[in-house]
């Protein structure tokens, strides 16, 4: 069993890392490497997060192991890499590099985390959003989750997966949109008690939403991840008033904290496909394991291509043909197996190119933002 040590504590990043490899087999964390005083002697999911002198106290201890880096700004990661040249016994990967190298995306044995959308919308309309809200109408017709068509879904994957699931992530769009978003944690925790609720948020609404939600919040001990972009939104108040109020908050999302605001990454698609997908399979790791419709994905682009298609009249695979239908299987195995393949969106996804990041923007919703003009995927 290959030891490792993650570095860095940050929220989604941290996540990401830990659950593709416990969630694969032959792997044996044993701690968590953080420069934040406020987080060293703390745990994740009962691995201890430690300073960096422990570790190398720990690498004289250790005859050979992994040092994974979970953190994925460019400039920060190589800042850590020159840092982590002292290890004797420990080689030293990005996530990246270790996700490829073991081939982690066909190793899939669990499903630790699940998004929802509640609402497809959004009031920020992000450059390149991942999810495509900027795409989508915000007008009479806009969709927002049923809570009866949710209950059927999440029923079902705690019978699948006998309830083992770490986490529930409730997205969108902005899910505050949403009139009804307290109701989802209610039914997350009645057939998944375990589980941890998340509601990823960009934060500017929660003067907007009644006191439903703050109870939700408390009584399904839910976490509140706010993603904080440079806009006139005073977070820090925000913030502390759900502190107040009894409710877990923190600035959560990928490559975003306090002090750093959201940039805008990008994976540019090639709409008339053509591309290496076992190649783009294997080496995307910005794998979210999304219920849509009854229907399972391992990642957002290929769960809402046909928002994609229909706004730019592009032919990329429709959901349906990337998912597979949670209520066609018997078994949990059949859906990790599924998963564990190169699915249709892999051909029209170019994961081996990604694009740098760019500093926040509102959308112009031209398809140059999503589809990066260049050679090989023009």
């Amino acid at each position: 069993m290959k030891t490792i040590i993650l570095y860095g504590a940050g929220t989604q990043n941290l996540r990401l890392a830990y659950q593709d490899i416990i969630a694969s087999k032959g792997y044996n964390i044993i701690a968590i490497v953080d420069k934040d005083p406020l987080k060293q002697g703390k745990s994740f999911f009962g691995t201890p997060i430690i300073s960096f002198e422990k570790l190398l106290q720990l690498d004289k201890e250790i005859d050979k192991y992994d040092c994974v880096i979970t953190i994925r700004t460019d400039s920060v990661v190589n800042e850590v890499k020159k840092s982590l040249e002292v290890l004797r016994n420990g080689r030293t990967y990005t996530f990246e590099e270790f996700f490829i190298q073991e081939k982690l995306n066909r190793k899939i044995t669990r499903i630790p985390q699940i998004q929802t959308h509640v609402v497809d919308h959004c009031n920020l309309n992000c450059v390149r959003c991942s999810h495509f809200s900027p795409l989508v109408s915000n007008d009479d017709n806009a969709f927002y989750l049923n809570p009866k068509i949710f209950e059927n879904d999440v029923r079902r994957i705690a019978e699948l997966t006998n309830g083992d699931i770490d986490e529930y992530q409730l997205a969108g769009g902005e899910p505050l949109l949403h009139p009804e978003c307290y109701i989802f944690p209610y039914i997350v925790k009645k057939y998944l008690p375990n589980t941890k609720v998340i509601i990823i948020t960009n934060g500017t609404l929660f003067d907007r939403v009644d006191e439903k939600f703050y109870l939700s919040c408390i009584e399904n001990d839910v976490d509140v991840w706010v993603t904080r972009y440079p806009i006139a939104i005073d977070y820090d108040s925000a913030i502390e008033n759900l502190k107040t109020r009894g409710i877990n908050v923190e600035y959560g999302n990928s490559g975003n904290s306090k002090q750093q605001v959201k940039e805008m990454w990008g994976v540019a698609y090639k709409p008339d496909g053509g591309l290496d997908g076992e190649k783009n399979f294997e080496c995307c790791y910005g794998r979210c394991f999304m219920i849509r419709d009854g229907y399972m994905y391992l990642c957002t682009q290929s769960a809402y291509s046909d928002i994609f298609n229909r706004y730019f009249g592009t032919n990329m695979p429709e959901p349906t043909q990337s998912g597979i239908n949670i209520y066609g299987v018997n078994s949990l195995e059949e859906i990790t197996n599924y998963l564990s393949k190169k699915l249709a969106f892999c051909d029209y996804c170019n994961t081996l190119e990604r694009m740098p990041p760019i500093p926040w923007d509102i959308s112009k919703r031209e398809i140059g933002e999503w589809v990066e003009m260049r050679k090989g995927n023009s």
